[in-house]
C-alpha cells in the first residue's frame, strides 16, 4: 500500500491546538480495536450475565427442549443486559462512522468509480440495521427487531463481498496487498458459512424440536459477529500506519 505524502507537526501530539481550533490525532489501527472491543467484551459479559441470571427466561423456547445457549434476540431482551449491549453499541457507533468516512476519503482518491461510494453506503446501512435492532429488542417490538435483523445481516454479507471486489480493483492498481485481500475472503466466505449455519440450526429447532440445536443456533450467532469484527479489523489494517486528522468541521487519514 502506497502512503499518503501529506505529514504534520508534532505526530507523537494527541491533541494540539490551532488558530482554527482544536486538532486531534488518532491512530487508525486503535480506533477500530476499540470499535472491535466494546461489542465483544459486551457479548461475553452478556452472555456470562444471562446464564447466570436469566438462564431460563433466554434457553427457554417453545418447543420446551433443554438448550445451554441463549440466542442473541433472547440476550439483549432482558435487564441488564440489554444496557449493557446497548451502551456498547452506541458507543461503537461512532468510531465505526470515522471509519467509514476514512474508508471513502482515502480509496476515493485511488478509485473514483461508484463502487467507492457503494460500499460505505452498504457500510452506513449496515451500521444502522445494527443499531435499530439493538435499540428495539425482541420484548419491545418482534416484526421491527426481526426485520432489522434480516437487514443486517443481508447488509453486513453486501458489505464484505462488495468491500472484496472493491479491494481487488484497488490491488490492481498496487494500492492493496494480494494477501489481505485473500484473507478479505476467506473471512467473507467463513461469515456466509456462519449465517447458512446459523439459519438451519433455526429452522431444525423449530420443525423438530430437538435438544440442542437451539444451542447450536446461538453459537453460530455468537461466530457471526465474531466474524463481522475481525472483517472490519482486517479492512482497518489496510490503514495501520495512518493517523486520523480531527478537528472542527474536518476528519481524514495522513501517513504516519
Amino acid at each position: 500500500m502506497e502512503s499518503d505524502d501529506t505529514s504534520v507537526p508534532m505526530l507523537g501530539s494527541q491533541t494540539t491546538s490551532s488558530s482554527r481550533g482544536r486538532v486531534s490525532l488518532l491512530k487508525v489501527r486503535h480506533v477500530s480495536i476499540i470499535a472491535s472491543l466494546l461489542p465483544a467484551s459486551a457479548l461475553i459479559i452478556c452472555v456470562l450475565t444471562s446464564l447466570h441470571m436469566h438462564f431460563y427466561q433466554t434457553t427457554n423456547t417453545h418447543c420446551k427442549v433443554k438448550n445451554w445457549l441463549p440466542s442473541l434476540s433472547a440476550l439483549v431482551a432482558l435487564r441488564p443486559e440489554k444496557y449493557i449491549w446497548k451502551t456498547a453499541v452506541a458507543l461503537h457507533f461512532w468510531p465505526r462512522v470515522m471509519m467509514m468516512v476514512t474508508y471513502f476519503q482515502y480509496n476515493r482518491m485511488r478509485d473514483s468509480s461508484f463502487w467507492s461510494w457503494l460500499v460505505e453506503i452498504i457500510f452506513f446501512l449496515e451500521l444502522t440495521c445494527l443499531t435499530v435492532l439493538t435499540c428495539v429488542t425482541s420484548l419491545d417490538n418482534f416484526r421491527v427487531h426481526r426485520n432489522s435483523f434480516f437487514a443486517f445481516i443481508a447488509f453486513s454479507t453486501l458489505h464484505m463481498v462488495v468491500r472484496v471486489h472493491q479491494s481487488r480493483r484497488l490491488l490492481k492498481r498496487n494500492y492493496m496487498t494480494l494477501t489481505l485481500v485473500k484473507r478479505k475472503l476467506m473471512i467473507t466466505v467463513l461469515y456466509f458459512v456462519s449465517v447458512i449455519l446459523a439459519a438451519l440450526m433455526y429452522i431444525m429447532h423449530n420443525t423438530l424440536c430437538i435438544a440442542g440445536f437451539y444451542t447450536l443456533f446461538a453459537l453460530c450467532e455468537y461466530i457471526v459477529v465474531i466474524i463481522n469484527l475481525t472483517f472490519h479489523n482486517l479492512v482497518a489494517s489496510n490503514f495501520s500506519d495512518h493517523l486520523l486528522f480531527i478537528k472542527p468541521g474536518e476528519l481524514f487519514a495522513i501517513s504516519a
